[in-house]
Order: structure tokens, then C-alpha cells, then sequence
């Protein structure tokens, strides 16, 4: 097979597999969002899921934020497991991405703190009224920490494992995750890429 042959046959089968959310999807989820009472449905499993999980949360974690002048400061908050579940039983390493109180924050207006309590935003996730309703996940901040110190902390009790997502719950995730990781490029951006040969 020569490389040309090769080449285009993986592209095919990069557009085949890859989960790639178009634009029109993704505002169509959005527009499905808002006809469902999301207060309605239950965020969190009522049993224990035996172990970390993706989707856990997890009751305080030190994560490390870079300002623009290039210092950075600890910032303790709850955290929610990214990595998939399979990966966090043969991986070192766990990724988190942190909770903020988007109360407190004076990164958006009142307007932009609705938008977040009702998940417009690609990149955070609000788990709205729930007891961690006054939070949003944000995506654009997951940090890797070592999976071994993060269960040694939750078996002596130093964090907790304070909830595990539902089955609603962890669609709603990957849903999230889908779309802002998975969404395709700006067509013409995608188009001047080099193919590769």
C-alpha cells in the first residue's frame, strides 16, 4: 500500500470513529437542555460505587492556578474525577478538575452566573440544585495528581469522597466532556491542515 493510499484511508477512519460533536449538535443540545426541568433528576447514585470512579467528587484538593504574570497560588477546593474509570485502576496518575464557587467569582456577570447554572458554557458544568449547586466544574483547568497519594488521603480520611455521579449524572458528564474536548474545529481552520504527506 503505498502512503497516499494509507493516508487517506486513515483520515476515513479518523472521520468514521472519532466522536465529533458539529456545531449544529451541539446548539441542538443546548435547545434539548432547556426543555427538561434539570431540577428533577438526581445527580448522584444513593449507593457506594466501591472505589474512585470518574465523575467522583472529592472534598478538598490543592490545585495549583498560573496568573498572567507567571506566579501561582494554591487554591483548595472540591474536585471532580475526569479520568475514566478503567484508567484510574492502571494509571499513576488521576486527572481532577477543580469546582469553583461561582458566587464568590468575579469572572462573569450576573447574566454569565445564570448561563453557568444553566450549562451553556462548553467548558464548566454545573451540577445545579444540588449541594454542590453553588459550584461549576471547569474543564479548562483539570491537573493531573498522583492516583496512589489521592487514595492514600481518601483511606485515612484527610479528603473525602463526598458523591458519585448517577447514571444521569455521568451521561450528563461525558456529554459535557463530548462537546467541549470533542466538537469540531472551525471548518476553514480544519481545511488548511497539511494532511500529513
Amino acid at each position: 500500500m503505498n502512503s497516499k493510499v494509507f493516508l487517506e484511508e486513515f483520515i476515513n477512519y479518523c472521520n468514521q470513529i472519532f466522536p465529533a460533536i458539529d456545531s449544529s449538535i451541539k446548539n441542538n443540545i443546548k435547545e434539548a437542555l432547556k426543555q427538561f426541568n434539570i431540577s428533577k433528576f438526581s445527580w448522584f447514585s444513593t449507593d457506594s460505587l466501591g472505589g474512585v470512579c470518574q465523575g467522583d467528587i472529592l472534598n478538598k484538593i490543592p490545585f495549583t492556578f498560573q496568573e498572567e504574570n507567571g506566579n501561582s497560588y494554591a487554591f483548595i477546593t472540591k474536585a471532580m474525577v475526569i479520568s475514566n474509570s478503567c484508567d484510574i485502576e492502571n494509571d499513576k496518575d488521576i486527572l481532577l478538575a477543580p469546582l469553583i464557587p461561582y458566587f464568590d467569582t468575579n469572572e462573569f456577570n450576573e447574566n454569565q452566573k445564570q448561563d453557568l447554572l444553566n450549562n451553556k458554557y462548553n467548558g464548566k458544568m454545573c451540577l445545579s440544585y444540588s449541594s454542590v449547586g453553588n459550584y461549576y466544574v471547569d474543564f479548562s483547568r483539570i491537573q493531573s495528581f498522583n492516583k496512589n497519594l489521592i487514595v492514600n488521603l481518601i483511606n485515612t480520611n484527610k479528603i473525602q469522597l463526598e458523591h458519585s455521579l448517577s447514571q444521569f449524572g455521568w451521561y450528563f458528564l461525558l456529554t459535557k466532556l463530548t462537546i467541549h474536548f470533542m466538537r469540531i474545529e472551525d471548518h476553514k481552520l480544519f481545511s488548511t491542515r497539511l494532511k500529513g504527506a
